[in-house]
């Protein structure tokens, strides 16, 4: 098959023949001539060849195609996944601050309630603490009250009974200081049979409670000497002898005599009652005379 072709160079015409061919033997190499021009000849690349190099173009281009089209499709693929991530995101700052500001309310909530019952826990056991102290404090003061009544029941007993000794007399023999008779012995013995003497009277040795009643005693006892009811005993608490009343109470030193004698066996000792009114220590067994209260 040929197809004639006219082309115009300057005011010349030229005939080219192109052959174009169906089969794949009709690829072969050869150079054909064509006049271009009037009398020259210039060789050129058959239509195969120039077929060839457009194909080869052809796969380059849909290579490097394929390659933008993948690298689009890429970039397309990230685009959309940092847009997804973007809207999370913002979904997210949307939704979860009010999540969190109300899961941390109700936290608040569950621990204040929490506090709250402990609270009330820890002022129910001290109300009822407070009621058992304040029962115990009525309880007391019913207690304090009974014994005010009973005090004030032996103060006026005690009145009734000083005014009574007043007006009543002292034995024959004795003779009344305040509210108290006193007797003052005229034979001698020792301690331990002066107070047994007094205890058979109803009454005991002496027991000084102030000065004035040891001057009264001191001019019962001019020029003599006798027993009182005071003598060293033992004392758990101060792990020592100590002097004691025979009516249980410590002695306080008033007016005793300046000089001491020791003694090696001080449970034998006992106090008496020197001419001038002064105390002083001595051995029970020693005899003087004695002096009863009542």
């Amino acid at each position: 098959m040929s197809n004639n072709r006219y082309e115009e160079d300057g005011s010349d015409w030229v005939e080219k023949e192109v052959a174009i061919y169906g089969t794949s033997n009709d690829f072969e190499d050869y150079y054909t001539f064509q006049p271009t021009r009037k009398g020259s000849k210039t060789p050129r690349c058959s239509p195969v060849q120039k077929e060839s190099k457009t194909l080869l173009r052809l796969k380059v281009l849909c290579v490097l195609m394929a390659a933008g089209i993948l690298i689009l499709s890429i970039c397309c693929l990230l685009l959309t996944l940092e847009n997804n991530k973007r809207k999370n995101c913002h979904n997210q700052l949307q939704t979860d601050p009010s999540d969190h500001l109300m899961s941390l309310e109700n936290n608040d909530m569950n621990n204040t309630s929490n506090q709250l019952q402990t609270e009330i826990s820890v002022m129910l056991a001290n109300n009822r603490r407070l009621q058992n102290e304040t029962k115990q404090l009525k309880d007391k003061n019913e207690v304090m009250r009974i014994n005010n009544r009973r005090l004030q029941d032996d103060v006026k007993n005690l009145k009734l009974r000083i005014e009574g000794l007043k007006r009543s007399k002292c034995p024959d023999g004795w003779e009344r200081f305040g509210c108290s008779c006193y007797y003052k012995s005229t034979k001698k013995a020792s301690w331990t049979d002066g107070r047994s003497f007094c205890l058979q009277e109803g009454s005991d040795l002496v027991v000084i409670n102030s000065v004035e009643e040891q001057n009264f005693l001191a001019k019962l006892n001019q020029k003599g000497e006798s027993w009182i009811g005071l003598y060293l005993g033992w004392s758990s608490q101060k792990e020592n002898y100590v002097r004691i009343w025979v009516d249980g109470l410590s002695s306080t030193e008033i007016c005793w005599e300046s000089e001491k004698t020791p003694y090696p066996f001080q449970s034998h000792i006992a106090v008496f009652l020197n001419a001038e009114g002064r105390m002083a220590e001595l051995d029970k067994n020693d005899s003087k005379n004695y002096i009863c209260e009542m």
